[in-house]
């Protein structure tokens, strides 16, 4: 007699909830969004990293509490070196009020800009 697994639904077939169509419509768009959301993440990563290298390479004088803290261009930018952790904060401004249609083209602008640092 074979082993039963416990704890596993068997596909179901031919039987299932009446709005099973939709609930596989969404889960099909939830995972392509978290494929998104996690493959953003690992740019996220990957350019906080960047930043760390070009502030420890700029050499700056750090505070008496060891973290380099320093303001420019509308960012405050506080790297502790204890625990690699660097803390970048947007100036709150006055929202500028740009259209949509100039927010799309420096977004892609900025995308077009680092997918050709990643292919050097």
């Amino acid at each position: 007699m074979a082993k039963e697994k416990k704890g596993e639904q068997l596909d179901l077939i031919e039987v299932g909830p009446e709005n099973l169509k939709v609930i596989m419509d969404v889960t099909q768009e939830y995972k392509k969004v978290q494929k998104l959301r996690l493959d953003t993440l690992k740019k996220e990563v990957k350019l906080k990293d960047k930043i760390k290298g070009l502030v420890k390479a700029a050499e700056l004088q750090p505070l008496k509490d060891g973290k380099i803290k320093f303001n420019s261009g509308g960012f405050t930018f506080c790297l502790t070196p204890r625990d690699e952790l660097i803390t970048i904060i947007e100036s709150k401004k006055k929202k500028s009020k740009k259209s949509k249609s100039d927010m799309k083209k420096n977004v892609e602008a900025e995308e077009k800009h680092f997918e050709e640092e990643k292919k050097e």
